[in-house]
């Protein structure tokens, strides 16, 4: 059995309010992520889509957030609450929002990491004063 803890995963991103801890385990992320509220949307323009394809198995700790399909279908996940993402998800944070996320490693979810970094500059300073 491989233990993954907060405290022990690896630090992937880090700006002000925002922090993903995460480590690989047998074809898995597991990520221990904070946002505070916002429009992530932006975030995933550039993907088929414009959306996550990637499935996510998650568990809120604290907060919620909206996730928006490519289909309109909209769900809301609030704390205590076990969530299942189904691929052409984008989200929106409504309250500070802290997770713990299981991911398995695909090619699609590398391909929705990449352009999530490479958008994450503008974003991030466009919401400058959301984070301060």
């Amino acid at each position: 059995m491989t233990i993954v803890t907060k405290k022990t995963a690896n630090v992937e991103l880090k700006e002000g309010p925002i922090e993903v801890r995460a480590q690989a385990v047998d074809g898995w992320n597991v990520a221990f992520e904070c946002w505070p509220a916002g429009d992530y949307r932006p975030l995933f323009r550039g993907l088929p889509g414009n959306a996550c394809g990637a499935i996510h198995f998650g568990y809120c700790l604290k907060g919620k957030a909206k996730c928006t399909y490519a289909d309109g279908t909209e769900e809301v996940v609030s704390a205590g609450q076990a969530y299942v993402l189904r691929p052409g998800h984008t989200f929106q944070v409504l309250e500070p929002f802290e997770n713990v996320e299981f991911t398995q490693l695909t090619p699609e979810y590398g391909q929705v990491g990449e352009v999530f970094m490479k958008n994450f500059p503008g974003w991030l300073k466009a919401n400058a004063k959301m984070l301060a």
